[in-house]
């Protein structure tokens, strides 16, 4: 199970989320628990992006174009209080 509550990607030339917004998808989804939920820009703890239990799961954005990443930051069910 991959659990993310809020992914950050900085990108050059982008002071914001680069990807806040974009399309994203997951290898399966757990109850209501969407992939768009990690980059909603939704600062709930609560909402999160949940995959179901399963050998290798995975999470994906469309970032639309190259970009050069100098930053990701990545707040899991485990560390959201930080």
């Amino acid at each position: 199970m991959v659990v993310y509550c809020r992914i950050n990607v900085f990108a050059a030339g982008a002071d914001v989320n680069f990807i806040a917004g974009k399309p994203t998808n997951q290898s399966s989804t757990l109850a209501k628990a969407t992939s768009g939920l990690a980059v909603d820009a939704n600062f709930s703890t609560i909402n999160c992006a949940r995959t179901g239990a399963m050998y290798n799961p995975w999470w994906v954005v469309d970032m639309g174009q190259n970009s050069y990443v100098y930053e990701v930051n990545i707040t899991t069910a485990l560390n959201q209080s930080k």
